[in-house]
């Protein structure tokens, strides 16, 4: 057992030094995202068994539209909370916060959420192309809020790019990289 040792933690510290990968979205599937002021949206904390609406796992979402489409995006529990919409680093237009006549709570009920008036929300034309979705808290009433969106239209596999043989690593990537030679040399060392 003791061979196998640097060979697990080797193992587990290269699945620990993958970057992340952007999750992928399907279309018209509502997904529900957790986000704070000025804060990336986190995937969302609740589910549903009878598949209302999904997790979308980390972001961002990435969806390769191979038609005209739309996308929908609606803020959820209660009201009063406003939300940016980007695409990488660009923001889409923004869509005003309708006034707050009162509070009210539509739930985590997606298409309720959008269909009441008094709720922020906003849907955008989406031209075919490759998107790299995020979502960022601008002005969040509560701690935490809920929010969903959704796509419509055909979507398709997104290609990562090349790799680039120039590229230079992560930092975190040298991190856990160290750390396992590290490892392997007092393991080594302890066995003498």
């Amino acid at each position: 057992m003791q061979q196998r040792s640097p060979i697990l933690l080797l193992a587990a510290l290269a699945a620990l030094a993958t970057s992340a990968t952007a999750a992928t979205i399907e279309a018209a599937k509502w997904y529900q995202i957790d986000l704070m002021t000025n804060t990336n949206a986190t995937p969302g904390s609740n589910s549903v068994p009878s598949g209302a609406y999904f997790s979308p796992g980390l972001g961002p979402w990435t969806f390769n539209l191979l038609s005209a489409s739309t996308l929908e995006v609606t803020d959820a529990g209660l009201t009063g909370d406003y939300i940016r919409v980007l695409d990488g680093a660009n923001p889409f237009l923004p869509n005003p916060q309708p006034p707050v006549v009162a509070p009210e709570n539509c739930g985590l009920d997606p298409a309720t959420c959008l269909a009441n008036p008094n709720f922020w929300h906003m849907t955008v034309a989406l031209n075919p192309k490759a998107y790299s979705l995020n979502f960022v808290g601008i002005d969040i009433g509560n701690i935490i809020t809920s929010a969903f969106f959704r796509v419509t239209g055909t979507l398709g596999t997104v290609v990562p790019p090349p790799t680039d043989p120039t590229a230079v690593p992560e930092p975190t990537t040298y991190a856990l990289t160290g750390t396992a030679v590290l490892a392997l040399a007092w393991i080594k060392r302890r066995k003498r």
